[in-house]
């Protein structure tokens, strides 16, 4: 079954389409698979992303809601990302796309409810995600604020390590090849 994760292009790539990457960048962005080798599989999100704007950076892990599973087993994954920030891997927010904004709605009232195990947890519904996923469209878990920008969700970047795969590094760039074709 294929799965659609937003940043993916479906128009393909034209030279208009590059941002200039000294602005604004997706530094890093690797599949579920990759990044849960990583980890060692101690988690299994469906991607893991690293954005930057300026001189601010964020990296992240990406849960892609289908809503084909209940909302009790979408929160319990967060016990896992725990977990790996307790054996020294990295504290980076879990972003959660939800198909809807009902569904979205009714996580952030069950992570109310049951807390989301010390991580940073910020969500957004599928049609705040198409108009713009850098924008101002996450809602952290357990606040009740205005939602955020990507770039300002919080995020412990921590130091390579055996779970922490460290920085971007301009060759994990996933349009280095398009920007060196100058």
């Amino acid at each position: 079954m294929s799965r659609r994760v937003p940043g993916r292009s479906e128009a393909g790539a034209s030279r208009r389409a590059i941002p200039d990457s000294s602005k604004y960048q997706l530094a890093r962005w690797w599949s579920g698979a990759t990044i849960a080798a990583v980890l060692d599989s101690r988690v299994v999100p469906d991607g893991h992303g690293v954005w930057r704007e300026g001189d601010h950076t964020v990296a992240f892990y990406l849960e892609y809601d289908t809503g084909t599973e209940t909302l009790s087993t979408v929160a319990a994954k967060l016990p896992a990302y725990r977990r790996v920030q307790d054996l020294g891997g990295p504290r980076w927010p879990v972003l959660f796309v939800l198909p809807s904004r009902l569904r979205e709605g009714n996580l952030r009232q069950r992570l109310a409810a049951t807390g989301t195990s010390g991580v940073t947890v910020a969500t957004a519904s599928q049609d705040r995600v198409d108009t713009d996923p850098s924008g101002p469209i996450w809602a952290l878990a357990g606040d009740t604020g205005p939602r955020r920008r990507l770039i300002d969700v919080p995020c412990e970047l921590g130091s390579a390590s055996p779970l922490n795969p460290g920085p971007a590094t301009p060759d994990q760039d996933p349009l280095r090849l398009l920007r060196d074709q100058d």
